[in-house]
């Protein structure tokens, strides 16, 4: 990474059969004229306890030894005030990264300053996770894997995930981001994609907000636009998992 940049990983999944879920996320940010930092984030939320979602961030001067992230595993651990956290999960996916930027030069010129994929748009998560004193077995819950960086954060930018069904093939891939020039913000700029039949067929890409997006001709018969309705966090078939971000170092 050079200096000037950052890169974020995350992992989001949910467990098929029960009102679990993680988030998971390790970043690097290596300012120009200050020394590199990095930070890792897990959040565990376990609905069927009634209890509010357990956070734990801890920011490191570098990446700690041990710790990795991408698209096939994240291992690491973090502490924050008496709550300590680890992980080592695994990602398996039959489906091809989603890479929204085109052309693919794009993804390594210096515009857009915010450069993002989904590495894992849709797959299984497996392994331990531990929080609280308390251990989380992760037996094929569905996750997905994300991938920004670049040389600074988008102005502000909004993610959203859902996924459809039981098994890996029927997700909703959208992200949104606004980007400051001077004093002026330009207009939210959306991409993404649908994917909506059992295996995974190739993803659609979706270049604008409420654009159409068509399945492939004989397999589908409709255009479903990128902005439909999700379904919601509590139906066990289905899982739906958004943020709302502004720009931060950390």
């Amino acid at each position: 990474m050079s200096p000037g940049g950052y890169e974020s990983w995350f992992l989001s999944a949910r467990d098929p059969g029960s009102p679990r879920a993680l988030w998971i996320r390790h970043t690097r940010h290596r300012s120009r004229q200050g020394p590199e930092s990095a930070a890792l984030w897990c959040t565990v939320a376990d609905h069927s306890r009634g209890r509010a979602p357990v956070v734990v961030k801890q920011v490191f001067s570098a990446v700690p030894a041990g710790a990795a992230a991408g698209p096939r595993q994240f291992r690491g651990n973090a502490a924050m005030g008496q709550l300590a956290a680890y992980w080592d999960l695994t990602i398996s996916s039959p489906q091809p990264p989603l890479l929204p930027l085109r052309p693919a030069v794009l993804r390594r010129a210096p515009l857009p300053r915010t450069k993002v994929e989904a590495s894992v748009p849709d797959g299984w998560v497996t392994g331990t996770l531990g929080v609280g004193g308390r251990t989380v077995d992760v037996s094929k819950w569905r996750g997905t894997v994300g991938h920004n960086w670049g040389s600074e954060h988008a102005d502000s930018w909004i993610w959203l995930h859902a996924d459809f069904g039981t098994a890996p093939g029927g997700w909703l891939e959208l992200v949104l981001a606004r980007i400051k020039i001077g004093r002026s913000r330009l207009p939210w700029t959306a991409m993404g994609a649908l994917c909506l039949l059992p295996g995974g067929p190739a993803p659609h890409a979706c270049p604008r907000a409420g654009a159409a997006v068509r399945p492939t001709a004989g397999r589908a018969s409709h255009a479903y636009p990128c902005a439909a309705a999700a379904p919601t966090a509590s139906s066990a078939t289905a899982g739906l998992r958004m943020s709302e971000c502004a720009p931060e170092n950390g």
